[in-house]
């Protein structure tokens, strides 16, 4: 059993703001995929970064889509799911530089999406505080049993 000094020393690099942030950016690229989940089920419920309703589909889109078949209905009056091939959900990627993750994507319409749509990629204040709370917040708790040998 450790001492309390012991505990103290192994832990006190958790005090510097540089430790702290290395820690959540390593575990931020671990938890990758569900990060990229949550971002798709908001926008197949057509919804931004706020939870406002980006948009709904016109009835010629609804007529089109019949003779398309695209992957996910397109309903007249119904919010955007921006599913029409897949390709935008299939090539999107959350990329970490340095100090930052940035969502890219293969599919040539999501420069397009991007630009037309303000607040289309990122995550509303609930789905940050949700993901904080049962994925991050554990993986700190953890770092620190880690670095204190509890």
């Amino acid at each position: 059993m450790a001492t309390v000094l012991e505990v103290q020393k192994r832990i006190s690099p958790l005090t510097k703001k540089a430790t702290l942030e290395s820690i959540a950016f390593q575990e931020l690229k671990k938890l990758r995929e569900i990060l990229l989940d949550i971002q798709k089920i908001r926008l197949n419920k057509g919804l931004d970064t706020s939870g406002k309703v980006i948009g709904t589909y016109s009835f010629s889109t609804e007529l089109i889509a019949k003779f398309e078949n695209p992957i996910k209905p397109k309903r007249f009056g119904q919010p955007y799911n921006f599913e029409y091939t897949g390709d935008f959900f299939k090539g999107m990627q959350l990329v970490f530089k340095q100090n930052e993750a940035v969502f890219t994507g293969k599919s040539t319409n999501q420069e397009l999406l991007v630009a037309k749509y303000d607040d289309l990629m990122g995550y509303t204040d609930d789905e940050w505080v949700e993901f904080l709370k049962t994925k991050l917040q554990p993986a700190f708790i953890k770092e620190f049993r880690n670095r204190a040998k509890l």
